[in-house]
């Protein structure tokens, strides 16, 4: 029974761990009065899909340690929609 108990409680601060920080949108970023700036995170690769963005920004905001990431997507130029993303971070 210790050793189930034990398990269970490793398996949940695991879990704690692993969670992926949460996509908000710009209004929501200015009525979070609870949270603090971490500051601002760019992928330094061209990314062809807005959703390939996404996964790279939550992907990174996760591994600075952030809860919640907002998008700032850039499509360039005469660049067949090729973006570049950098998302404002919060904890």
């Amino acid at each position: 029974m210790k050793n189930i108990a034990i398990a269970i409680l490793a398996a949940l601060l695991l879990s704690a761990n692993a969670t992926a920080a949460i996509k908000i949108d710009g209004r929501q970023a200015r009525n979070m009065d609870d949270v603090q700036s971490l500051g601002v995170i760019y992928i330094n690769h061209n990314l062809a899909t807005e959703s390939d963005a996404d996964k790279a920004l939550d992907e990174e905001s996760t591994a600075q340690g952030a809860r919640y990431f907002h998008p700032i997507l850039m499509h360039e130029p005469g660049s067949n929609g090729v973006i570049h993303a950098s998302a404002e971070i919060y904890r």
